[in-house]
């Protein structure tokens, strides 16, 4: 009579966990570095510092206590990476970035979401559109009017 065989533990950096724990370091490391120089990232005074620095060590430290429980249980071996969802989702954000001040939210808002919908095989085209629709007329409602922000809707129509 056999023994069942052994269940193999994939090596620490192909387990899910260990991985997005490690990318959870990585993001709140980044945040503390990008925010060293604004007032009150350094000592007891409270600044426009202080709340990003403190998001940051929460990442950090949930990143961490991921990465060593993904070490030390079992976890299921990472999927491979695909570059479709980074890339279409990066790319969204630049569009966005590129557009607002020169084009308005009423055309860098559907641009940006359009272009953040074909991270995704699932998305379908209508209700993308439909949310694109409706996202834009709620981020012009709540910038532009609710807060008053000098954000442009459509300069190339005077609004």
């Amino acid at each position: 009579m056999d023994p069942a065989p052994a269940k193999r533990r994939p090596p620490p950096l192909a387990r899910t966990d260990v991985v997005a724990g490690l990318a959870l370091i990585a993001l709140g490391a980044a945040a503390f570095w990008l925010t060293a120089d604004l007032a009150g990232s350094r000592g007891p005074l409270l600044g426009p510092g202080s709340l990003p620095r403190a998001a940051a060590g929460i990442i950090l430290g949930l990143g961490a206590l991921i990465a060593i429980l993904g070490w030390l249980h079992d976890d299921v071996p990472a999927a491979p990476w695909r570059l479709r969802g980074p890339l279409f989702l990066l790319g969204a954000v630049l569009v966005f970035a590129l557009l607002v001040r020169t084009l308005g939210l009423a055309v860098a808002t559907p641009a940006a979401i359009l272009i953040g919908g074909l991270a995704s095989r699932e998305t379908r085209p209508v209700e993308i559109v439909v949310f694109a629709v409706l996202l834009t007329a709620f981020c012009i409602a709540l910038f532009r009017y609710a807060l008053g922000l000098p954000i442009p809707i459509a300069p190339w129509a005077g609004l």
